[in-house]
């Protein structure tokens, strides 16, 4: 250890013990640790200010000294600490030089930390990709320089009165008739309500194949975008040059075979062309040509920074790989995508929307709402998921309306689908039926006969709730 780091110690805690509150205040904004002391003593010694500070008693050399006698520093320790404060007293000129001393150890304390990884990355290269090493390196460089890598002690206070004045504002905004949305916004004032919005959690959305999750997740990514919500999409399932396709004929209201096979008249073309020229101004972003959850990382870590994220999307869970994943089933595979996913979304405080397939169901069970142990490959979407969603076609209803002789639902190729909220932490549970259109790739909004209907309208609830209904 250089002479300039150790006197830096010292000097750093006699400041400390001059001048205990405004130092505090100083080691407090950049989230000091007692890491940052690289001699045993004094960093036994800073952890001693530290409790003597929380325990609200004036930091100087009296409380300190007592409090290392009595805590459980080690021996050495406890009888050296007198000359130890004396040293470090003489060793501060003045107090006002604080964050200059502490400036010097935690870029010590960082630069150590970027050697060890960097260390480690270089001992990978040899058998393992170079450009999953430079990714998983560029995550670790990340997390060393993170100054909330250590944990931290959660103010109680701090959150409840930042959540107060949240609803406060809420209540005052209501009043004023400002419009307000409750985390990401649904495309349905209905089902935002249901779930309270999507929040800065992990959501998952399920559904076997071809009853139309990709499509409601393109019907929620655009109404997003919309909105003015920055929008990050990892597309694995289909690729950006399919999905935009599609959200155009959602947006233009076109048929996709309409389009395809040549049928389309010169307005519905122009239609196409417009919504294009529409989307191509959206605040939407993409993440195509890999199945890696780094590359997601990067990018969603590079967008939040430039503040340009406000929803992940991911279609869908059971293609997502990282390094090393081949080694391991897929089981194993979807409980670390949904960990990793979690952790992103809390991180970076925005909501990570996965989609995921459902098991194959029996063939007695086909017509049966799916329930949350019908998630595929592993527990941990469920577990780990704040909200669970789930697409279902109801065979039933396209029964009876073969049974009715319904002829225009059946030439229209309407397709009855009920979405069932089965978890929500922040909300309630429950099932909204929608019409779907698969070549336009939209959702109507029904009720339980499925026949479509209006939306309901916040401005309403809200006169409602003022009635005390």
């Amino acid at each position: 250890m250089s002479q300039e780091i150790e006197e830096a110690e010292l000097a750093l805690l006699g400041a400390w013990l001059q001048d205990g509150q405004r130092v505090g205040d100083v080691l407090g904004r950049l989230r000091w640790r007692a890491a940052w002391w690289k001699t045993r003593a004094l960093r036994e010694i800073a952890q001693a200010a530290e409790l003597v500070r929380a325990s609200g008693r004036p930091v100087d050399a009296l409380t300190v000294l007592d409090q290392v006698r009595r805590g459980e520093a080690q021996p050495d320790t406890k009888d050296k600490a007198a000359s130890i404060l004396e040293r470090a007293m003489e060793a501060c000129p003045a107090p006002s030089h604080a964050e200059y001393y502490a400036q010097i150890l935690r870029r010590e304390y960082m630069a150590e930390a970027i050697r060890k990884r960097l260390s480690d990355l270089v001992g990978r290269l040899e058998n393992e990709d170079p450009a999953m090493v430079a990714a998983e390196g560029g995550e670790a460089l990340r997390r060393a320089l993170d100054d909330n890598e250590v944990l931290g002690d959660i103010s109680v206070e701090k959150v409840m009165r930042e959540q107060v004045d949240a609803w406060r504002q809420a209540a005052a905004d209501q009043i004023a008739g400002k419009p307000r949305d409750v985390g990401v916004p649904l495309p349905w004032w209905r089902l935002t309500k249901m779930t309270g919005g999507l929040p800065n959690d992990l959501v998952v959305l399920a559904a076997r194949p071809s009853v139309g999750k990709t499509a409601l997740e393109g019907v929620i990514r655009m109404h997003a975008a919309r909105k003015g919500y920055h929008v990050l999409s990892m597309l694995m399932d289909m690729g950006a040059e399919r999905v935009l396709p599609r959200d155009a004929c959602r947006t233009a209201g076109v048929s996709m075979p309409k389009l395809k096979f040549g049928f389309a008249r010169r307005d519905q073309l122009d239609a196409v062309d417009a919504a294009g020229a529409e989307m191509a101004k959206l605040p939407l972003h993409f993440v195509t040509r890999t199945t890696r959850l780094e590359a997601l990382q990067m990018r969603a870590r590079h967008l939040k920074a430039k503040g340009m994220l406000d929803l992940i999307t991911v279609d869908h869970c059971q293609l997502v790989s990282y390094a090393g994943s081949e080694r391991h089933d897929m089981r194993a595979i979807v409980t670390t995508v949904t960990a990793r996913l979690k952790a992103l979304a809390q991180e970076l405080r925005v909501p990570v929307l996965l989609l995921s397939q459902l098991r194959r169901a029996d063939p007695g069970a086909r017509e049966e709402p799916p329930r949350l142990d019908d998630l595929r490959d592993s527990g941990s979407l469920e577990q780990d998921a704040a909200v669970v969603m789930m697409l279902h076609r109801d065979m039933k209803q396209v029964g009876k309306w073969k049974k009715a002789g319904d002829e225009e639902a059946i030439a229209d190729k309407k397709r009855p689908v009920g979405l069932y909220v089965r978890k929500n932490q922040d909300g309630g549970l429950g099932m909204q039926p929608f019409i779907m259109r698969p070549h336009y790739f939209t959702f109507e909004l029904a009720d339980e006969e499925y026949r479509p209907i209006p939306d309901d309208s916040p401005a309403k609830d809200a006169e409602l709730c003022d009635a005390g209904q």
